[in-house]
């Protein structure tokens, strides 16, 4: 069991080392029209721009009218070098539309969806109820990485009923076939997920330049090297551990590590390598069972009890982990039958539950009279279940966890504010709170990783210019949403927010706005970029503080400047309300308002990034970039 245990620390220090890494993705910049925008006339197209080139194969963007009614619209055309999506609208009467869009980024290889609502002329009556994000799926993913886990599940639960159960020399001779098919399938299932049509070895930048490639790319590579191993008896803990990393890595691409670092990470990789474990033991056991019926009935019976024994173990992690899980991606009961992604969990669900009965059946029942026929249809039924419940986990991974339906009055939010505006953002114990000021309002928003929370409240203060404290009573403005008339005096005013919802650790956040803002600076964010791409090598060091309040470990990583800027949401230079920081010569702040990301980045003499702060929904990202000593083209370097 020293060993189990120590298998499952490296497993999940390997998670910490990956769900905390810096990987390039496709965030939407800004779209036209903008959110709750309230126009006199109808817009002739919808435009969407994105941090990185999209695949042009995989853009879906969605078009309703507030009685909820799809409405016919252009095919989409790419331009900016594929980071812009234009689709033409036509025929649009006065009233309230909800887009929804879904891309993929080209270099990267990870699904981004989103949606946002405008107003055309005079409108009365609700905005459209908001879905999930837009829920389609390609069947070749979830066929794959079913056969992934199934591979990974056979493969664990015959090491585990070798390892651990009584096996008769007859019945051992199953383990080394069963655990190669197992093997054999889940590097079948993970080569798939890069070879497919579209998969992430389409090109060499979506395969060496994405978290999604180099994890699947390492799965394979690890599994593969089990393979040798499983064969002989001294190899079979050396395969278990190298089974442990290919789950470690598989749910560091996950939902739960890019939701919530090192911490949603392990939950998943516990809920995963207890599941395989079960589900693969159960079926070997089914195999000897079935396989057995000549053998004597004692041998099986004790097989039988001591498999009940670690399953009962099994399970409970398994149900912990799940519904830890579930807490921490869904925003509430009412997703579970309000989006797809909660539809599929309540029917995963329902399958374990049926597992269940038919094993406290077989424990209560059948084990204890002897009834070895019982057993085996018992085993059998409960093995096509758990299958089930593989094909609901593989479509539950291609799916996107809800992003919060918001209530139909809420969709449409406060109009969008004019000319200059000042940001600022950060945590406030698990929630982000954004203020943001400009065209004579001050809003204030909290919101959880995946969207808006029902029922959250904010208390706003502010200190103003020469230490005079103000109290705030902003009106609603939409869920997690408050704004009033307030035009913030010259110089720099904090802004307290105390925020708190249901479910969720609240907390006190502090923003700063200057106003009047500096002007605008996107030419110095440029030129930071061609410096960043000139630099040979620099050593990057990274600390994440998720949502949940944890501080992951500090991480480093060596790579080029070409790598950092590739690597950037603001590699393209198209971002919003880029300023110099007011009192701090070398410091330049800009925003992704469409992704929810403020960037503050202080610069050295050369105009060279040496430290970062990121705020995205649910985490708060701090660097340091060190430059190694050398003289390039004149210049010291650090």
């Amino acid at each position: 069991m020293g060993r189990v245990a120590a298998t499952l620390l490296g497993a999940v220090g390997l998670i910490g080392l990956l769900a905390g890494a810096a990987w390039g993705h496709a965030f939407e910049v800004e779209h036209s029209p903008e959110h709750g925008a309230r126009l006199a006339a109808a817009p002739a197209r919808v435009e969407l721009r994105f941090s990185e080139p999209v695949v042009r194969e995989s853009v879906e963007v969605f078009l309703r009218e507030a009685a909820g009614e799809p409405l016919p619209l252009g095919a989409p055309i790419l331009a900016a070098e594929g980071r812009l999506v234009g689709i033409s609208l036509a025929g649009l009467r006065d009233g309230i539309y909800l887009v929804n869009w879904q891309v993929v980024a080209a270099s990267d290889g990870h699904v981004t969806a989103g949606e946002f609502a405008f107003a055309v002329g005079d409108i009365e009556g609700d905005v459209p109820a908001s879905s999930s994000s837009a829920e389609r799926l390609a069947v070749w993913p979830v066929v794959s990485g079913w056969a992934l886990l199934a591979g990974l599940s056979l493969a664990a639960g015959a090491l585990m009923v070798d390892r651990f159960l009584p096996l008769g020399e007859q019945q051992r001779r199953l383990v080394v076939p069963t655990i190669r098919a197992g093997l054999l399938a889940a590097i079948a299932g993970a080569a798939a997920q890069l070879l497919a049509p579209g998969g992430l070895a389409t090109d060499a930048g979506t395969l060496w330049g994405s978290a999604p490639g180099v994890l699947t790319l390492l799965a394979v590579v690890v599994l593969a090297l089990a393979l040798p191993l499983a064969s002989r008896p001294s190899g079979r803990r050396w395969a278990l551990g190298l089974l442990a990393s290919a789950a470690a890595l598989w749910s560091a691409r996950g939902h739960a590590a890019a939701y919530g670092g090192l911490w949603w990470g392990t939950v998943d990789f516990l809920h995963l390598a207890a599941a395989a474990t079960w589900v693969g033991s159960l079926v070997v056991v089914a195999f000897v069972l079935w396989g057995g019926r000549k053998e004597g009935g004692p041998a099986l019976l004790r097989l039988v009890a001591a498999y009940a024994r670690v399953a009962l173990g099994l399970v409970a992690v398994v149900v912990v982990t799940g519904i830890t899980s579930a807490i921490g991606l869904l925003n509430g009961l009412a997703d579970l039958y309000a989006s797809g992604y909660g539809l599929v969990l309540v029917g995963k669900m329902a399958l374990i539950v049926l597992v269940l009965v038919l094993a406290l059946w077989g424990r209560l029942r059948a084990l204890p009279r002897h009834r070895l026929a019982s057993l085996r249809r018992i085993a059998g039924a409960e093995s096509g279940l758990l299958a089930g419940v593989l094909v609901a986990t593989a479509i539950l991974t291609n799916l996107g966890p809800p992003v919060g339906a918001a209530a139909a009055a809420d969709l449409l939010g406060p109009a969008p504010m004019r000319g200059p505006v000042a940001r600022d953002a950060g945590l406030a114990g698990t929630l982000n709170v954004a203020v943001a000021a400009g065209d004579g309002r001050l809003r204030v928003q909290v919101f959880a990783p995946s969207g808006s929370i029902e029922g959250t409240e904010a208390t706003v203060s502010a200190q103003l210019p020469g230490g005079r404290a103000a109290t705030l009573h902003p009106r609603p403005c939409g869920q997690g949403c408050w704004e009033q008339d307030f035009a913030l005096p010259r110089g720099s005013t904090s802004v307290t927010v105390d925020a708190g919802a249901p479910g969720r650790e609240g907390g006190r956040f502090t923003g700063d706005l200057d106003w009047p803002p500096t002007l605008t600076r996107l030419e110095l964010l440029r030129s930071v970029l061609r410096r960043m791409r000139a630099v040979p090598r620099l050593e990057l060091r990274e600390q994440v503080t998720s949502h949940s309040g944890r501080e992951g470990p500090a991480t480093s990583t060596s790579l080029t400047g070409r790598e950092y800027v590739r690597l950037a949401p603001y590699a393209a230079g198209d971002v919003v309300d880029v300023r110099t920081v007011r009192g701090e010569d070398h410091a330049v702040e800009f925003a992704l308002p469409a992704s929810r990301m403020l960037f503050t980045l202080w610069l050295d003499d050369h105009g060279r990034v040496r430290r970062e702060h990121i705020i995205s929904p649910g985490h708060e990202i701090r660097r340091k970039l060190r430059y190694p000593a050398a003289v390039e083209n004149g210049q010291p370097r650090d």
